[in-house]
């Protein structure tokens, strides 16, 4: 039994990548979010050398706060949503992909308030490139 160390070929990886940039249908029913998981794959694979998919409550979660937020311009106002996210699904991908939703799409400043020092930093130099990548300025 040979180990190989790469679960997928570079030609795989490639193609894996491309099917997440492209839509299959117009119009794309993950809009904006389909960019920023096809940015968040490439950085995670540069700084990682890892394949970085969304989780399939990231994508839900995402589409929920887009049809909350989106609400209030067709008529219907609710007042509140709530995501419950479990243990390593990815709160923190979720939130930086939010603020740069509000941003780039609702043209809104976005503020992220962190309470643990360690996630903060953490959080803040994982996700800068993913900023970056849709000119969203960033400080901490």
């Amino acid at each position: 039994f040979e180990k190989s160390g790469d679960l997928l070929e570079d030609n795989q990886v490639t193609s894996v990548l491309e099917e997440i940039r492209v839509p299959r249908r117009l119009p794309d029913p993950l809009g904006i979010f389909r960019s920023i998981f096809y940015h968040w794959a490439i950085v995670m694979r540069s700084k990682f050398d890892l394949l970085v998919l969304p989780h399939h409550t990231q994508v839900i979660c995402l589409l929920a706060f887009r049809s909350f937020l989106e609400s209030s311009q067709t008529g219907c106002d609710p007042h509140a949503l709530i995501a419950q996210v479990g243990t390593g699904e990815g709160k923190s991908m979720i939130i930086a992909a939010l603020a740069i939703y509000v941003v780039v799409a609702l043209g809104k400043k976005a503020h992220v308030v962190v309470d643990d020092e360690t996630l903060l930093e953490r959080d803040f130099w994982t996700f800068k490139s993913l900023f970056d990548a849709f000119t969203v300025p960033v400080s901490n």
